[in-house]
């Protein structure tokens, strides 16, 4: 399963904790996440964070926090989530301005526009492309 995502796209939110369990729950099955963020400069915002936690490998643990949380995803949301799993702040504004960081969002984004997607989720299933939010159980049958 291929994910692009945005971080505030609710869908996304919605489909966030039925991947995981899919992905726990099955050894078959592995989700990939791509983020593509569309929605507002939070979105990008968001996701350089996300990906510059990846460098502490807290990357997973950071994106999970954020899609999980209760109500809208703010800065102070962000950096208390980041205390708590406890990423070193002084590092990740390092990290932060790494090219790889940039390089990744317009690799995605290039992806995305090539072959089609035009907003979040957009979930490839196999080889079968899904716009839109896709139901765990729709997932399911649709994994071969």
């Amino acid at each position: 399963i291929i994910e692009f995502f945005d971080y505030k796209c609710g869908y996304c939110v919605k489909m966030h904790p039925e991947l995981v369990e899919l992905a726990e729950k099955r050894n078959d099955t592995r989700v990939v996440l791509l983020q593509l963020p569309i929605l507002s400069e939070m979105s990008v915002k968001i996701s350089k964070m996300v990906l510059a936690a990846n460098y502490q490998d807290k990357g997973f643990d950071l994106h999970h926090a954020i899609l999980t949380q209760k109500g809208s995803i703010t800065e102070e949301k962000i950096i208390n989530i980041m205390n708590e799993i406890k990423i070193n702040s002084e590092k990740i504004s390092k990290d932060l301005e790494r090219k790889e960081i940039e390089d990744a969002l317009h690799i995605t984004s290039f992806i995305a526009s090539a072959i089609g997607v035009r907003g979040t989720p957009a979930v490839f299933i196999n080889s079968d492309f899904n716009p839109g939010y896709v139901p765990k159980n729709i997932i399911e049958e649709l994994l071969y």
